[in-house]
């Protein structure tokens, strides 16, 4: 199949969620055969093209929708005009007729595309109100139009899938998702943490990354390491990532270093500006914590695992679907600092006991994220979605 996939976000201008998705997925689908192409509108692209690892990369810079819209007050509309108009002629310039387009709810970048027929598939990761809602950010005017449009894609889009059924059910009691979508997990790069250095040489040190902000709950980690350290005097536990929001009046990475400082917690606040080697990061680390309010799935804790890392999770992350009922690590409740330090416990006082745990995540994404094991599922979903369009 000759295969479009748009995303406003790649590597390495961005290095998390969607940027990792397409940087795995596309080459995974170019090795099962097929022609497959990647269009990326985003203000921060210079234009270019280039054939890397059996895929074309297009990235073009977005047009100046988003600066008139922020004119009027309304940025997130702009952004979002700006990728779909920007999208739209480039896809028309490409002179390429796909035989099927997948894109992402986020930016809502395919909705003015005029595809003749083309299934259009949509991969739901973290539509904007949901962002919101989990960062505490109010919903106006500007940010429900956006919304609104992500949602308009979805409906309009021939099939729909999603990394976790945490997500599918969320939005569908929220009433922003109307039918049923297919589950599919995230592929991880298996190959790129095979080297990491085992476990049982780390000091009990535990690693968060992701951003420093109200849904990810950096603070509950804190909380949490504050009980450990009368069982655990060496624990250490390291943030890499960026401040995101704000609460009682300071940036919210801020926020959280001076409650670690204030509970004597010992942790290193690194900008993940500066983290050039997520592997060399999970090789100095014991256990991965993600503590997040809600996650749609967590591409940290699918990269945890493939490091052999034990990770403990919230349940509501989706990627504690994968870890629940497995040894590859444990799953507790959100907001509860006592819950999350009593999971930690065992990996951070035994080095054997979690690197047995690593060794277990590390072959269940082996079973059930390797890349071409998902790129042959969403390979299944497009041929669904062509014969849906009868192509």
């Amino acid at each position: 199949m000759k295969i479009l996939l748009l995303s406003t976000e790649l590597p390495p201008e961005h290095a998390a969620g969607i940027a990792t998705y397409i940087a795995t997925i596309a080459p995974a689908l170019a090795a099962r055969g097929h022609d497959v192409h990647v269009l990326s509108c985003s203000p921060g692209h210079s234009h270019g093209d280039e054939h890397d690892r059996g895929v074309w990369w297009h990235r073009r810079p977005t047009n100046a929708a988003d600066r008139v819209f922020a004119r009027l007050r309304h940025p997130q509309v702009g952004l979002r005009v700006a990728a779909m108009t920007t999208t739209a002629r480039e896809l028309k310039r490409l002179m390429t007729r796909f035989d099927v387009i997948e894109v992402p709810e986020w930016m809502a970048q395919g909705l003015l595309l005029r595809t003749q027929g083309t299934p259009i598939v949509v991969s739901l990761h973290s539509p904007l109100h949901i962002l919101c809602k989990y960062n505490d950010v109010p919903m106006d005017r500007d940010r429900r139009v956006a919304d609104r449009l992500e949602r308009l894609q979805v409906e309009r889009a021939t099939a729909v899938t999603s990394a976790s059924n945490l997500l599918t059910t969320r939005l569908k009691k929220e009433g922003w998702l109307r039918d049923r979508a297919e589950t599919i997990r995230y592929p991880v790069d298996l190959a790129s943490f095979a080297t990491v250095a085992p476990v049982f040489s780390t000091p009990p040190n535990i690693l968060y990354v992701g951003r420093l902000e109200a849904r990810k709950a950096p603070e509950t980690l804190v909380d949490a390491v504050s009980r450990l350290r009368a069982k655990v005097p060496a624990v250490e536990v390291t943030f890499f990532g960026s401040s995101n929001g704000s609460r009682e009046g300071r940036p919210y990475g801020e926020w959280v270093q001076m409650r670690a400082q204030h509970l004597g917690v010992p942790a290193r606040f690194v900008d993940k500006a500066a983290l050039s080697d997520i592997g060399e990061s999970f090789g100095k680390a014991r256990v991965v914590a993600v503590s997040s309010r809600f996650e749609s799935f967590s591409f940290v804790g699918l990269e945890a695992m493939a490091a052999s890392r034990p990770v403990v999770c919230t349940s509501t992350t989706g990627v504690a679907e994968l870890i629940d009922g497995h040894d590859a690590g444990v799953v507790v409740a959100p907001g509860d600092p006592d819950a999350l330090a009593k999971a930690l416990t065992p990996y951070l006082t035994d080095a054997g006991h979690a690197a047995c745990a690593g060794m277990a995540a590390r072959r269940l994404v082996e079973e059930q994220c390797d890349p071409l094991q998902i790129a042959e599922q969403r390979e299944a979903c497009y041929l669904t979605a062509a014969q849906q369009r009868g192509r």
